[in-house]
This record gives C-alpha cells, structure tokens and sequence, in this order.
C-alpha cells in the first residue's frame, strides 16, 4: 500500500466488473480487500486481491449482507467500500451498519432506488426531456387486454426492476404481450402495484453512456457502441467499441443534472443510425459490464470514484481515446451457446460468431490479464456451475426482478 491511498473492500467478487476495478486500484498502490458469497469468486483467486472475505448472499435481505460488509472493513481496516454492482442500492440503504468513518461514494438510497426503478426512470427522463419509447403502464391484466389491440408491434414487456436483460421479453402481437405480461407476474410475484410496463420496441444499434458525477456535477463521462452482445443484438454486450457521441452524452447528462447526481452509472441507449432516432433504454446506478473499455481508454472510474471518496472532489478525468475495442471472453462464450441454442437449424449463423469471435480486433478483455490468469478460469467455473444449475447463462436469483 502506498502512502496517501487507504485499503478499500470491494464487493461482487465473482464479477468481471469487480475484477476490472481491483486492478484499476491495484496498479496504482491501493490495498483492495475483496467479498463475495461464492468460494468461486474470481477475484478471490486473483493475485491482486489482498484477502478475501466470504459473505451472506445480497439478495436474501439487506441488513445481515451490510452488517457482514461492515464486519468485514473492520477487520481489513478499509477505508472505502466501493460496490461492485448491484449491491449499491442495498448498502446504500444500509450506510449506517458501516463502521463509522468509512467512505461509501455512492448517493442517497431514495436516488439510486428512483433511477434504478424503470417506471419512474420513464417519467424522469420526460422530465428532463430525454427521449424514451413509447410506454404504457397498465393498471391491471383486464387494463392491457383492452389495450392490447391498439399497439404497435412489436412491443417489449418489461418488468419494473431487472439487471442484464433480465425482466425483458419481446412480444410481436396482443396475445403474446399478454401471455408474456401473465407469465412475468406470476414467475417473479410482482404486486398489482407494480405491473410490467409496455413498451415501444426500437430497432437499432446499442449505445451506453458512462458518467462520474461528483454531487451533481459531471466529472468524467465516456460512450461505447456495442458490437456483440450475450443475446443477439440486445442485453448485455460482449464486444465494444468506444465512440465520440457528444448527443448521447448531453442526453444522459440532462437526466443526471436533474436528478443532481452523485457517483457513476451508465445509461443504455438505443439508436436506429438510419432515421437517429434515439431512446433512452434503462440506467444502472452503479459501475457497468464494459467498464473495462473506459479504463483502457484512460478514463479510469473506479480510480476517479476512490480519489472522490477520499479528497471530497473527483480529479480531472482527460480526454479518452474513442478507438479501442474491449471484449468479454467467457461472455463470447455464451453468446456462441445463445446462438447455438437457439439457431439450432441456423448453424451458418452460429458459425458466423465463432469466426468473428476468433478474428476481430479487441485491444482487451474484460477477464483476463496474462499476470493473472487464473480469475478466468473461476469465471468460467461461476457461470458453469449456474448454467447447470437453472439452464440459463443469465440466472435469476430471488429479488433480482419485480
């Protein structure tokens, strides 16, 4: 550890995004502690990790999981507790079972539950006058069935709370909106308070947007065009390219401004490249999957989030370069099996993949450093044995979506 740069506990071991930030914090001094609820963790077997830390699972309730974060920053001596995805709303909610003196650089609970629900992340983009699809909220079953007729298809039925395409499923007509609405309501047993919305399909191609605010003033902000993502066109992306898109990037920081932000988050947009027309799609508050790309392209957000945390300011981000390619390796992977699975007759499609997965140009990988290999091999083994266990290469834990 070097002078000036305290320890910090990072969260979400098993994920490659933790995996990103531990050695963005490691390669400039910092001592990261890392936890996890699985022995499998990634970073846990990374020789960047100073200790590692099992804890209770996030998603089995909130108090005993920050309770067990604060336990562990107690007996590694961090500073600052930097969430690794998800988890941030929930300690965020939960500050107080931190020991006291300990940096957690994410905003208030209520901020990242508004933007992280969204339905009121629609009507906060209106707002703002950020474009977003057309949406519909029905008030109950009978309410879509009448409805149901007039829309345009296809549509996208859209559950209210959801990470990595979870809680999404298309609908090319009134009765499968319905049967799609029907079977995510009694699946994920979401209240009549918070039905799935309707929304607009848009074609086009991805974008996301990356953003550190600093109490509601933009620090850094970086865009990537997404080339492959683990399901086709759309989801979470696999293959990524950075881009100048000053208009994205305006966009993201009009809802951002309005909502006087504070940490990082990205936002996912869809833009059809022939007519421009531009919806906003959804907003993570938290640390993103490509976050790889923007720390190769020098703007390093999980060093710039730690310097804010502890100097009460964010340093100057710099200028990013926009011409560099970042992949997801184990993500690739289950693209090609997303394919394969569901192209079964389409094997020239699926082979497609697998040639350009082999061939086209990534200055990086979001999983793997030749001096520390060994994280892949854990990755791959995390989404294995959760490929086995529930048939799914994006499994849904209780409480993900609702």
């Amino acid at each position: 550890m070097s002078e000036g740069n305290p320890p910090v506990f990072l969260t979400y071991g098993w994920c490659r995004v933790s995996f990103v930030i531990l050695h963005s914090l490691a390669a400039r001094g910092v001592e990261v502690h890392v936890g996890d609820a699985s022995r499998l963790a990634m970073c846990r077997w990374s020789r960047r990790a100073a200790s590692f830390t099992r804890l209770p699972g996030p998603w089995g309730g909130g108090e005993a999981y920050a309770a067990a974060v604060g336990e562990a920053v107690r007996r590694t001596g961090a500073k600052v507790v930097i969430p690794g995805h998800e988890d941030a709303l929930l300690l965020a909610r939960h500050r107080d079972l931190l020991p006291p003196g300990t940096l957690l650089p994410v905003g208030p609970a209520e901020d990242l539950e508004r933007l992280n629900d969204k339905g009121r992340l629609v009507e906060a983009a209106r707002a703002a006058g950020v474009p977003v699809p057309e949406t519909f909220f029905p008030a109950s079953r009978e309410d879509l069935a009448a409805r149901a007729p007039s829309l345009r298809y296809p549509v996208v039925v859209k559950t209210r709370l959801g990470n990595s395409g979870k809680g999404v499923f298309p609908a090319a007509d009134p009765e499968e909106s319905l049967a799609r609405f029907d079977a995510a309501v009694e699946r994920f047993r979401i209240a009549p308070h918070r039905l799935p919305m309707i929304q607009e399909f848009l074609p086009g191609r991805g974008y996301g947007v990356c953003l550190l605010y600093d109490r509601g003033e933009c620090r850094a902000s970086f865009a990537e065009r997404y080339l492959r993502c683990k399901d086709g066109e759309f989801g979470t992306s696999v293959l990524r390219e950075g881009v100048r898109a000053p208009a994205l990037v305006a966009a993201a920081r009009a809802l951002l401004d309005a909502a006087r932000w504070h940490g990082v988050a990205h936002l996912d947009f869809i833009v059809d490249e022939g007519s421009g027309r531009t919806g906003l799609i959804e907003v993570n508050p938290r640390f993103w999957g490509a976050l790889d790309l923007a720390v190769r392209s020098g703007v390093d957000f999980p060093w710039l989030l730690y310097r804010m945390a502890l100097d009460g300011r964010a340093p100057e981000a710099g200028e990013a370069r926009p011409d560099l390619r970042s992949r997801w390796l184990v993500g690739e992977g289950m693209a090609l099996f997303n394919e394969v699975r569901r192209l079964r007759l389409r094997l020239r499609a699926a082979a497609s993949v697998a040639f350009d997965q082999l061939f086209r140009r990534a200055d990086g990988n979001d999983d793997f450093r030749w001096r520390d290999p060994l994280p892949l091999l854990f990755e791959g083994l995390w989404y294995g044995t959760r490929l086995l266990a529930s048939g799914s290469v994006n499994p849904v834990e209780e409480g993900m979506i609702g």
